[in-house]
């Protein structure tokens, strides 16, 4: 089985992520970022702190709790509060429907479906 985003990886969309985050915090927004992992977390949160951002909120969906997925909130939290997803948080948790939502892509021009 391919891994689904793969060709993908490398490409600086977290970094882009990174940034919109730090624009968005600039801008008196209180931006929550959520990650796939505590490691990914830790990760995330140390990128931040190299771009002088030591206070970013960075949590996973298990830490946050009041993450409501089907539209990036969070439950209950002030109008001014933006949700983040790294794309791997998201990659991880539907990575099931993701892949369903590829099935019949084609790999190419030529038509040929995904293996």
């Amino acid at each position: 089985m391919k891994q689904l985003h793969w060709g993908l990886r490398g490409t600086g969309r977290t970094s882009r992520m990174i940034e919109n985050a730090i624009e968005e915090t600039d801008k008196g927004r209180a931006v929550y970022v959520v990650t796939a992992s505590l490691q990914e977390r830790n990760r995330i949160k140390g990128l931040f702190m190299d771009r002088g951002y030591p206070n970013m909120k960075v949590e996973t969906a298990e830490t946050l709790g009041s993450l409501d997925w089907r539209d990036l909130s969070l439950m209950g939290a002030h109008p001014n509060c933006l949700v983040v997803v790294d794309h791997y948080a998201i990659e991880s948790k539907f990575a099931p429907m993701l892949k369903e939502l590829h099935r019949y892509d084609a790999d190419d021009d030529s038509g040929k479906q995904h293996e």
